[in-house]
């Protein structure tokens, strides 16, 4: 009865049956638990009504033209009126454009984020001086 006599208990490699049955989504811990989908951002474009290569410009007057007509004061739809404006904000931040027009996406998913936090995943050396 000493630790040498312990009952080992298998984990599964790779081929366990229940490693296949988890990676296919029928295992125990995945059958019963939802699909998160992500939620497609509109296009943001489309929706100020510019072209992608278009200039801040030409984005601030399309923007200024849609904004007034879908002001909920003059009875404009609320929800395009939040959706124009986040638009703008994206279009005209050129951090957010290029991530936007890279990604699809306006905002840094949680593993951007995490990356960010370790310079990207890149380890840097700074020479000694």
């Amino acid at each position: 009865s000493g630790l040498g006599s312990a009952r080992k208990i298998p984990l599964g490699g790779p081929a366990s049956p229940w490693a296949a049955r988890y990676r296919a989504g029928t295992g125990p811990l995945r059958a019963n638990t939802p699909q998160m989908q992500s939620p497609r951002e509109p296009d943001y474009y489309s929706l100020i009504g510019v072209d992608k290569n278009a200039t801040l410009h030409e984005i601030r007057s399309k923007f200024r033209a849609k904004v007034l007509k879908e002001h909920p004061d003059k009875g404009g739809d609320p929800i395009k009126f939040q959706l124009l404006n986040k638009a703008y904000n994206v279009l005209t931040d050129g951090e957010k454009r290029k991530r936007y027009d890279n990604t699809g996406k306006a905002d840094k998913s949680a593993e951007d984020e995490f990356l960010d936090g370790f310079n990207g995943g890149r380890l840097r050396f700074e020479p000694r001086e």
